[in-house]
C-alpha cells in the first residue's frame, strides 16, 4: 500500500465530510447564527456522512491507485479523478434519495459534496510516481 495515495484519498474524503455541510448552511445565512442544537445537527450530519461515504472513499482510493499507475500527465490524472469523484459522490445520493437528489438549489447537499470533492482533488498534492 502506498501511504501517500492513502493520505491523499483521506484528505479529499474528510474535506468533503466536514466542509460540505458548512457549504449547505452558508446560502441560508445560518452559519454565523448557529446555536448549540445546530452544532449537534452538524455533528450528526458529519457522522452520517462518514458512514454513508465509506464506499465512496474506498472507491476513490482505488481510483487514485489505478490512476497513479498510469503514465498520464498530472493534470489528466486529476481531471480523471475529478470525473470519477463526482460520479462516486452523486451515486449514493441517487441510491438513497432517488429523484429527490437535485442540483437546482444553491444549498443542495449534492452540489456541496461535488464541489468539495472536486476542490479537494485539485487542491491537495498528488505525488507523482
Amino acid at each position: 500500500m502506498d501511504y501517500q495515495i492513502f493520505i491523499y484519498s483521506v484528505r479529499v474524503w474528510l474535506s468533503a465530510v466536514f466542509l460540505s455541510p458548512v457549504l449547505v448552511l452558508i446560502p441560508d445565512g445560518q452559519l454565523f447564527k448557529m446555536t448549540l442544537s445546530d452544532w449537534s445537527i452538524y455533528l450528526s450530519v458529519v457522522l452520517l456522512s462518514i458512514f454513508f461515504s465509506i464506499p465512496c472513499f474506498l472507491s476513490l482510493w482505488l481510483a487514485v491507485n489505478l490512476v497513479q499507475f498510469s503514465s498520464w500527465h498530472i493534470m489528466l490524472k486529476k481531471l480523471s479523478l475529478c470525473i470519477i469523484g463526482v460520479a462516486f459522490t452523486i451515486l449514493p445520493f441517487f441510491v438513497l434519495l432517488g429523484s429527490e437528489a437535485t442540483f437546482n438549489d444553491s444549498s443542495s447537499p449534492v452540489l456541496a459534496y461535488v464541489l468539495v470533492i472536486c476542490a479537494g482533488i485539485w487542491f491537495y498534492r498528488l505525488t507523482p510516481r
